[in-house]
């Protein structure tokens, strides 16, 4: 995403056109984009990541790293499965690495 394509976005979003995913971490919600502008722009991947990956582990903390990741992406049986998908993901990098 750039900053252009950004600013229409948020200029829409603002306007009640509703919202998307944006930038590394598919930052979907309003109050986590407006934490990465606040950062220095939800566009850029490193203030994106750091909120991305916040509020992922948050999530993880209140349900699990399973359940985590599943609220992180949604509801209903496409955002379990990505938890589930996300654990053993998870668990095969900590395997390579250790």
């Amino acid at each position: 995403v750039t900053r252009d394509n950004y600013a229409r976005y948020k200029r829409d979003r603002k306007a009640g056109l509703g919202m998307q995913g944006v930038g590394h971490t598919q930052l979907t919600w309003y109050a986590l984009q407006d934490s990465a502008d606040a950062l220095g722009g939800c566009w850029k991947p490193y203030p994106n990541m750091v909120v991305g990956f916040s509020n992922l582990k948050r999530l993880c903390n209140l349900h699990g790293k399973q359940g985590g990741a599943a609220a992180y992406n949604g509801t209903g049986e496409a955002a379990a499965a990505y938890g589930r998908d996300f654990v053993r993901k998870q668990e095969a990098w900590h395997r390579r690495v250790t």
